[in-house]
């Protein structure tokens, strides 16, 4: 039996080019490892595999079974895979994602499969958009339709975050259907990746969620200018540069989210877990 940490993500911005063909969307973002993480035990079992999620509901057919399905004869042994889950659904965090890259990496070790990064990229590239990424984890620059990474890069200087994370499940097909209806797209070939926050999915996650554009006001008014969204929704997030900053920030939001209902969750950046 074996345990794995199945990181979360940020994306410290996010560019987004309008719909070609087969509706996708071209993007350029800055996706960031973070310290908030599901734990994955995985261990040998007699006669099929099996997937369970505790603290969650997550459907029959998830990413853990495309993993499993897709890697197929590939594997001698049936696994038997628990993950705890601490990454909220629909959060604009990764968490299914993370969860299917991990088992990719879990499994290529387990059953000694000597599988390459390209081909454990093109297995993930399978199951989801975002998999391919979190076989790197750290800070990356992703773009096309989330199939080319270059991993290691430093464009942004942070490493603490509060976590605001509201309950709300943000359909990220909802919010691109909305994207596209507003018509308002990057060029996301002149992004400037430097820039921390910029995410051209914000205002339609707000337009599908209005619980969300109700908070961000709230904590806006509180840190002009200093809350962004990760992702499609609906995880806002503040950047802080010392560990004081963040407490001092969680305090004053303790404060003023006390009885929403909002989790502030505490975390730092992650650079290198593999």
């Amino acid at each position: 039996m074996k345990t794995y940490h199945s990181y979360a993500k940020l994306n410290l911005n996010l560019y987004v080019g309008p719909p070609e063909v087969g509706g996708l969307h071209r993007l350029s973002s800055i996706f960031q490892t973070i310290s908030l993480f599901d734990i994955i035990t995985i261990k040998p079992t007699l006669s099929e595999h099996s997937v369970r999620f505790i603290g969650m509901d997550v459907p029959q057919s998830n990413t853990c079974t495309a993993v499993l399905n897709l890697l197929g004869v590939r594997l001698k042994t049936f696994w038997d895979v628990e993950i705890v889950k601490n990454i909220p659904d629909g959060a604009g965090l990764g968490g299914g994602s993370s969860n299917a890259a991990t088992l990719i990496l879990a499994l290529n070790q387990l059953e000694s499969l000597n599988l390459s990064m390209e081909e454990m990229v093109m297995i993930a590239s399978q199951v989801g958009s975002d998999v391919p990424y979190f076989l790197y984890g750290g800070q990356s620059h992703v773009s096309g339709t989330g199939d080319k990474i270059i991993p290691n890069v430093s464009y942004i200087d942070v490493c603490d975050f509060i976590l605001i994370l509201p309950g709300i499940h943000c359909s990220t097909a909802n919010v691109y259907a909305a994207l596209d209806s507003m018509g308002q797209f990057d060029d996301v070939d002149s992004s400037d990746l430097g820039i921390i926050g910029h995410n051209r999915l914000f205002e339609p996650a707000c337009n599908v969620a209005e619980d969300l554009a109700l908070l961000f006001h709230r904590i806006n008014t509180l840190y002009p200018n200093q809350v962004f969204m990760s992702g499609s929704g609906s995880t806002l997030f503040i950047p802080c540069w010392s560990t004081n900053e963040q407490i001092n920030i969680k305090k004053v939001l303790d404060t003023n989210l006390g009885t929403t209902g909002v989790d502030l969750v505490l975390t730092n950046t992650v650079n290198s877990f593999h």
